[in-house]
């Protein structure tokens, strides 16, 4: 993927867990990493094909690699979350992955 299709700007979140004082644990949102990538809608053919691994899948998000990315992690783009169904390392050799997600969740 060319550096010009990566043009938006989205926070990776990583989940953190707190133990109350009433002994209930809250589970609150952590800033992974910030970073510039390309997000496209799936096609409605793809989508059909997506459907039977990622129900609901929605998006591809291309970025470069990541260390340490995984799937409890969330991106938020301008208040709407995505939620990792699957990461993808393209060819193995980790320079570029392309992430399945889920949009549509509002940011708390």
């Amino acid at each position: 993927m060319r550096a010009s299709t990566r043009r938006s700007l989205i926070t990776i979140e990583q989940p953190v867990r707190i133990k109350q004082a009433n002994a209930s644990v809250k589970t609150t949102w952590q800033v992974f990493k910030t970073c510039y990538v390309g997000i496209e809608t799936i096609k409605s053919f793809e989508r059909q094909a997506l459907s039977a691994v990622w129900p609901g899948a929605d998006s591809h998000i291309t970025m470069r690699y990541i260390e340490g990315l995984s799937n409890t992690m969330r991106i938020n783009f301008n208040g709407v979350i995505y939620s990792i169904l699957g990461i993808n390392n393209i060819d193995m050799r980790n320079r570029t992955l392309v992430l399945t997600c889920q949009s549509g969740i509002k940011a708390e």
